[in-house]
């Protein structure tokens, strides 16, 4: 019964993902990735309800002797970790989430914040409210000793003396502190400009354009134009959404002061590189610098800043840039803990975490790194993946549920490097480049295939030997490869499902031991080769 449902939901999807008007590639990736998602809600939503009977977390202290859970300790309140604590399932792992701020910011508001559009109090939520089953220490980790695995943790004072440091052990630690603006190598930056990270950077910089709109007031004509004028240095996502935000807001504050020309707020975007936003599409680059264009924004493409004055930017071409007041937006760099951890670094210095997100260089299992800390460049990639909320929101996943996905494809074209042609009863699998050696017979379980493609383990598929159940051939219509009415005939679509077992044989995580796990729609990677994917089986999970 249950090899029928699954033959159903395969079907059913690959309907659904061949009859919408996108391109191929993409409404495959779209619809697998929904229905993956979806079921990774359905399961976060079942673990909310469980928490519904539990009591909440006790404070931090000697692990208890009938507590036989593993200590996982995660460092910070940002993206990563607020994504890792709302899913965590605190049952089976006593969980100490250590940071400075006792809440977490939706980073993506605080432009809106810093010209008032939105309030404070609607872009945070408190650590202790996303779970209330997990530990929470407000102070900042000053120290980690990888061999004996504890952190040293200095308390946050709370109107009294300074509180003495505190030893925190771990089984496991979750590095997840985030960034600091990259304004160390450019003079007077890091003294006269302001930064964007926390509610308290949104508060201050909304405070200093009102005050520039009041001196402007009562300056005389020749000092208006340099106080009305409000720089932004860099043009990524941040720099470009304070620039339209700043801009929006310069000109209908403005109106309120009648004695002031109403050409004389400006916003003035200097960035290094040639386009904006260059982690995103090209199209989106173009887009966004139409519209900030459109609102008034003078944008200087190309120009590096030097130094920072009191009243302007020094750029490299010799030129200045007259401002009262300027938002640094360049770049990310470490924060102090994270530079002093004991492991290699790259040449921006964030150290490097593999697929499953453990930090190169620490003890195997034990230390993880997320969020833009960090840097992770996938499998066949050969840029590092951009330091987004998005992504950094969708980090936990490989640290919560690193799993290994099994494929079934449908031959569509040329055969990429690393598939193996099997039976007409197995479909095809791809499976790494060596995997074609790695292939073996057992006469009790069946047939086991090599190792399939995926990040720090590997699968075995397991098929049976008994004669698979043929589909009926209506079937077929409806998986009809890219660039083709329906598959070719040597192939046939899927002829059966024979798959009866899937184990998993994996060295990621602290433990090794496979785990069941259920069965799910996905997509597998980028797709780079005249191949698509139907059905995927999500195998094992820790």
């Amino acid at each position: 019964m249950q090899l029928l449902l699954l033959w159903v939901a395969v079907h059913a999807a690959a309907a659904l993902v061949h009859t919408t008007t996108l391109p191929h590639k993409t409404r495959l990736l779209a619809t697998t990735t929904l229905v993956d998602r979806a079921l990774d809600t359905l399961e976060d939503a079942t673990l909310h309800l469980t928490r519904l009977s539990e009591g909440d977390a006790q404070d931090v202290g000697p692990r208890n002797d009938d507590d036989d859970r593993a200590t996982l300790v995660v460092l910070g309140s940002g993206w990563a970790s607020h994504a890792l604590i709302k899913v965590v399932d605190a049952n089976k792992y006593r969980v100490v989430v250590v940071s400075p701020r006792n809440h977490f910011v939706f980073t993506p508001m605080l432009a809106s914040a810093a010209v008032g559009t939105v309030e404070y109090r609607s872009m945070t939520e408190s650590v202790r409210g996303a779970n209330p089953l997990v530990q929470f220490v407000e102070g900042a980790a000053t120290g980690v000793n990888l061999d004996q695995r504890y952190v040293m943790v200095q308390p946050v004072p709370l109107g009294g003396d300074a509180p003495a440091p505190q030893r925190i052990s771990y089984d496991a630690l979750v590095v997840a502190v985030g960034s600091r603006a990259a304004d160390a190598n450019v003079p007077g930056a890091r003294e006269r400009c302001f930064a964007l990270k926390d509610c308290e950077d949104a508060r201050r910089l909304r405070e200093a354009v009102g005050e520039r709109f009041e001196r402007a007031a009562r300056a005389g004509d020749a000092a208006t134009a340099r106080e009305l004028t409000f720089a932004v240095v860099g043009g990524g996502a941040t720099g470009v959404e304070l620039a339209g935000e700043l801009s929006d807001f310069v000109n209908d504050v403005g109106r309120l002061y009648p004695s002031l020309p109403q050409e004389a707020p400006r916003v003035v975007l200097v960035h290094s590189g040639d386009e904006l936003l260059p982690q995103f599409d090209p199209d989106l680059r173009i887009e966004a610098l139409r519209a900030l264009e459109r609102r008034g924004v003078l944008v200087r493409l190309g120009r590096r800043v030097q130094r920072v004055d009191e009243e302007a930017l020094r750029l490299d071409d010799g030129s200045d840039v007259p401002c009262a007041l300027c938002a640094w937006c360049a770049g990310t760099a470490p924060v102090p803990f994270t530079e002093s951890l004991p492991v290699p670094v790259g040449d921006d210095g964030r150290p490097f975490v593999d697929g499953w997100l453990r930090v190169a260089g620490s003890p195997p299992g034990t230390v993880y790194g997320l969020g833009d800390a960090f840097c992770c460049i996938p499998n066949g990639e050969s840029e590092p993946v951009p330091q987004t909320a998005q992504v950094a929101g969708r980090a936990e996943s490989n640290f919560r549920r690193p799993t290994t996905r099994c494929c079934l494809h449908f031959h569509t074209g040329r055969r990429p490097a690393g598939c193996v042609r099997r039976s007409s009863a197995q479909s095809r699998l791809r499976l790494r480049p060596n995997a074609a050696s790695a292939t073996s017979r057992d006469s009790d379980a069946g047939r086991q295939l090599a190792p399939v493609a995926g990040r720090g383990g590997g699968v075995g598929v397991f098929v049976s030997e008994p004669r698979a159940p043929r589909v009926r051939r209506r079937w077929r219509s409806l998986v009809p490869g890219p660039g083709r009415r329906r598959p070719s005939r040597r192939v046939g679509g899927l002829r059966g499902l024979p798959v009866v077992e899937v184990r998993l044989h994996c060295e990621a995580g602290r433990d090794a031991e496979p785990r069941a796990r259920h069965v799910r729609l996905g997509q597998d990677g980028p797709f780079r080769s005249g191949y698509h994917s139907a059905l995927m089986i999500c195998v094992r999970s820790f």
